[in-house]
């Protein structure tokens, strides 16, 4: 059984890059047990033949040196170290290193951790103990990990002589650097975590709720829950070339004392990313958006932060939103485009902001999201008035009703009044103005004749207003007068009401006969209507009959009167 340990070591190495895949893979060795000790080989199938490795995890692969006897072993039960079953490395007596490692999982990228339980020992003698991250070639070949000092960014060792523990060295540029001793413990539980930066800029990760930045081509390591390296991290192993992403994970252990292959290194509950874990998304998030200032083209909103150490709120025009994904750090701007969810706020305050370039009478929506500091992992979740909306104020407006058409009059004459009613809102104290473009169209606020001029300005009071208009209808020409009559100011936008008309000239009236009735055998009831003057006056009318079908006008008999006759 594996239940306790006493330290906790963390190595943290970070390259910078966001890595849409990133995820932890974990691997514990199973339950099934097994060893493989075939000399001078390398075997990728033999831990995936016990227990499967993760899925996009990478490729497991143990290489065993030229030292009979010496190898791997995954037993169950082992030592105290983990859960379930425990890879147990035997150090090969020599340089030709006995080594276990992972590479190329799935969406590699410039920033990696490594987790894992680790147990050292020897009974006596020398052994070395190394473990590094970098490129894959850590994994790929048979070389020592003395070889890869300029393919990793971490790599470390704990060396044993006569049995203890004696030096733990980190390479650093180059060279050994005596790591503070007590790090690593002889016969003791420990786990371990591994964070990596390999890029040309700054990075963070974040370990119990608390961020830690890690400069261009830096690692961190960690014992027991302490950080033992300083701020920013410890500098590159060696020569790696900035920008390279993690792709290979190496333990290894070699150079244990002759015959005796008496150095052991304890591996169990190996956990890795593609990328450095981020803060965890605040618990409280923001509540209650409101509008402490609101016009026409603008508006002024505040809310009441949650427990993130920023936040952003995005607006729409509808009450859709797509949260901001984790790690992104949008720009803000409080002019509203008007082209869809914006971003009006990326910061740590609580407002008030004022959003400006709206549109009147238009409503707007809210909603904002808390972020962890740093990393920026993002609170999706809504809240009580959290999303929100607030419509602008309505600006000055107009509207008018119908007019009615004047049809065909005769030139010469005025026609009407006609009229329709102008009502406003939120007006201005500016006049409100009644023009046309077309001459024969007059206007008075009362009908009465003598009061009738080409156009008007009305002096109001603002705010709401109602105003009847009459029109009068002066054609001068036989000629179509349809067009618009424009009504403005008040500083609303200005609106049309359509007025139509047409002159025609003096011609004979038109009449409507209708067909006889009433006929006896010796009457009959006749007559007509006039259906238009066409602009003439008639002083005479009459019907002409007679017994003779088709007769010719004139020679029937006439019936007539004499007078002022309308249709």
């Amino acid at each position: 059984m594996k239940v306790f340990y006493t330290s906790l070591l963390a190595i943290v190495c970070s390259i910078f890059s966001l890595n849409l895949n990133a995820q932890p893979w974990t691997y514990n060795f199973g339950t099934v047990t097994g060893s493989n000790n075939a000399s001078s080989t390398g075997n990728t199938a033999f831990l995936n033949g016990l227990t499967a490795t993760p899925s996009g995890g990478g490729t497991y692969r143990i290489r065993t040196g030229g030292t009979p006897g010496t190898g791997f072993v995954v037993a169950n039960p082992g030592t105290s170290l983990g859960t379930l079953g425990e890879l147990q490395i035997n150090a090969s007596t020599s340089t030709s290193t006995n080594k276990f490692g992972i590479y190329d999982w799935t969406g590699t990228s410039s920033v990696a951790y490594l987790k894992f339980k680790l147990r050292t020992t020897a009974t006596a003698g020398t052994g070395q103990l190394a473990i590094a991250l970098g490129l894959n070639t850590l994994v790929t070949d048979n070389q020592g990990y003395t070889s890869h000092y300029n393919n990793s960014i971490a790599n470390f060792s704990i060396l044993y002589t006569g049995g203890n523990i004696t030096t733990i060295n980190r390479r650093n540029s180059g060279a050994n650097t005596t790591i503070t001793a007590g790090t690593f413990t002889k016969d003791t539980d420990q786990s371990v975590e591994v964070y990596c930066n390999n890029s040309a800029a700054s990075t963070t990760y974040n370990v119990a709720g608390t961020s830690y930045t890690l400069t261009a081509q830096q690692w961190d390591l960690w014992v027991g829950g302490v950080k033992i390296s300083p701020a920013n991290g410890w500098a590159k192993a060696g020569t790696l070339a900035s920008g390279l992403a993690i792709s290979g994970i190496g333990f290894f252990a070699e150079t244990s004392q002759t015959a005796n292959n008496n150095a052991f290194m304890y591996l169990d509950d190996i956990e890795y990313s593609n990328a450095l874990p981020a803060c965890p998304a605040p618990t409280t998030q923001a509540t209650n958006i409101t509008f402490p200032s609101i016009t026409t083209s603008d508006m002024d909103i505040s809310w009441t932060s949650g427990s993130g150490g920023g936040r952003v709120v995005k607006m729409n025009t509808s009450n859709t939103f797509t949260a901001p994904t984790n790690g992104s750090n949008p720009t803000a701007s409080l002019a509203w485009a008007n082209a869809g969810e914006q971003v009006v706020y990326n910061g740590t305050g609580s407002g008030p902001i004022t959003i400006t370039g709206l549109a009147q009478s238009t409503t707007y929506h809210f909603r904002v999201y808390e972020y962890c500091d740093a990393e920026r992992t993002y609170k999706t979740t809504t809240d009580t008035g959290n999303p929100n909306s607030q419509a602008t104020a309505a600006g000055p407006g107009l509207s008018a009703g119908t007019l009615t058409g004047f049809g065909a009059q005769c030139t010469g004459s005025d026609y009407g009044p006609n009229m329709f009613t102008i009502s406003g809102s939120n007006l201005t104290l500016a006049n409100v103005t009644v023009t046309t473009s077309i001459p024969q169209y007059t206007f008075s606020t009362t009908g009465i004749p003598g009061s009738f001029s080409a156009s008007l300005s009305l002096s109001q009071g603002g705010g709401a207003y109602t105003q009847d208009i009459y029109v009068l209808f002066s054609p001068a020409a036989v000629t179509t007068y349809n067009g618009n009559i424009v009504v403005g100011g008040g500083g609303a936008t200005n609106i049309n009401v359509a007025v139509s008309g047409s002159g025609i000239s003096s011609a004979a009236p038109t009449v409507n006969a209708p067909a006889s009735a009433t006929i006896t055998a010796t009457t009959a009831d006749l007559g007509a209507t006039i259906a238009s003057l066409n602009c003439s006056t008639v002083t005479y009318r009459g019907i002409e009959w007679s017994t003779t079908n088709g007769f010719i006008n004139g020679t029937g008999t006439l019936v007539d009167e004499s007078g002022s006759f309308g249709t």
